[in-house]
């Protein structure tokens, strides 16, 4: 058994609601997977997964498994709930009394966020004699007093205008906006201070007066505490009418035209995350290069120049 599906195996009793009402399980690497990608809980949130608990390494002879779970030494308040159900008893995780999984039954798991940081879990298992252990960090955010409701960009003229509304605001400071682009990481062009109207609809606006061609913009949301969060992402593209891409868009290559004249070293394809996905170098006399999709992920796509940035559509 490897120690992945193990320790997936005891997460699988960290909370769950009815198996009866349990349907498409996942199984033990997917739902590992799938905690992972979800990231971490904010205060209140509550998570809800159907997984099936397996042990598919080959073994020969009769399989034994035990384990347990529990909160670590020294926690005293748990930052985060964990009931499970195996259909037939309900049961909540606690320090004193940690909960035993049986392999081969299936569990609707429910993981509740209930006070901001982070809390470890401490998973043994035991296959024929062999025991492996894992500490995991499940980490609980403080929501910000500070609801977003849009964050949006238009790239017009030799500038870009970001502009973000939100439904209310409390004991809030300010907005940082960021920037980050395929050549630089995020850094900050200015603060916006928050209006403190409590709960109150406002909007906001920012001017990037200096633009790349391309670039990803995000907001910093800094409570008066000092903690922040994050915003979606926001990419925009300067308009470039020299350059042309066709067709776009795009099915297992696409074309770049350039106009006579025009000197470019390097083209950069990234996608939407800021990402460079390709690097091309095309010929200092060529008039056009041909770029093969194989391997890229269908969705839009920014193919970045000296002089600005052209929106690529690859299906």
């Amino acid at each position: 058994m490897s120690v992945r599906l193990t320790l997936i195996t005891f997460l699988c009793l960290l909370g769950a609601a009815a198996a009866a009402q349990c349907s498409n399980p996942i199984d033990l690497d997917a739902f590992q997977t799938q905690l992972e990608t979800d990231g971490d809980l904010t205060v209140g949130e509550v998570r809800t997964y159907c997984v099936i608990s397996t042990v598919d390494a080959p073994f020969v002879g009769t399989v034994g498994v035990t384990g347990d779970v529990a909160f670590a030494a020294g926690t005293v308040t748990p930052t985060i709930s964990l009931v499970f159900n195996d259909g037939a008893t309900v049961q909540t995780l606690t320090v004193a009394d940690p909960i035993e999984f049986t392999p081969g039954t299936t569990y609707e798991i429910t993981v509740t966020g209930l006070l901001a940081g982070t809390t470890t879990l401490n998973l043994e298992a035991t296959a024929l004699g062999i025991t492996q252990t894992e500490n995991i960090p499940v980490t609980v955010a403080a929501p910000l007093p500070v609801s977003l409701v849009s964050f949006t960009g238009t790239a017009a003229d030799k500038h870009n205008v970001l502009e973000w509304t939100t439904a209310g605001e409390e004991a809030f400071s300010h907005y940082v906006v960021e920037r980050s682009t395929a050549r630089e990481p995020w850094t900050d062009l200015g603060a916006v201070a928050g209006a403190g109207l409590g709960r109150v609809a406002q909007g906001y606006a920012y001017r990037d007066a200096t633009p790349p061609p391309a670039a990803l913009y995000r907001l910093r949301m800094v409570d008066a505490d000092g903690s922040y969060a994050y915003s979606p992402t926001v990419s925009l593209a300067q308009p470039v009418d020299a350059w042309s891409v066709y067709p776009n868009p795009a099915g297992e290559v696409f074309t770049v035209a350039r106009p006579a004249g025009a000197a470019v070293t390097e083209l950069i394809l990234r996608d939407t995350n800021g990402r460079t996905v390709r690097r091309i170098a095309p010929g200092p006399e060529a008039a056009t290069v041909r770029v093969f999709t194989a391997g890229l992920t269908p969705g839009l796509y920014l193919l970045e120049t000296d002089a600005g940035a052209v929106r690529v559509v690859v299906h």
